[in-house]
């Protein structure tokens, strides 16, 4: 089951300062015939379409990124 779809995924930064800091986005997940995520998207994505109808239907997907479970950014550095 190769394919791809919308996850939520966590990533942590340190400011020069050493503050961590925690932010959460949307990513394209990819996946390898056993159906396991094997690549994201470095940056988080946007919501575009040329079309109204279109960006309700890219919102949706967005939204369903909620029903599966976070991604930790980390775990994926160097696979995108």
């Amino acid at each position: 089951m190769s394919g791809w779809n919308n996850r939520i995924v966590r990533r942590e930064f340190t400011s020069p300062a050493g503050y961590k800091e925690v932010v959460y986005g949307v990513v394209e997940a990819h996946y390898d015939n056993d159906g396991k995520v094997e690549a994201i998207t470095e940056d988080f994505i946007i919501p575009t379409a040329e079309t109204e109808d279109g960006l309700v239907d890219e919102l949706k997907r967005f939204l369903s990124a909620f029903d599966k479970p976070i991604l930790d950014y980390d775990n994926f550095i160097g696979c995108s």
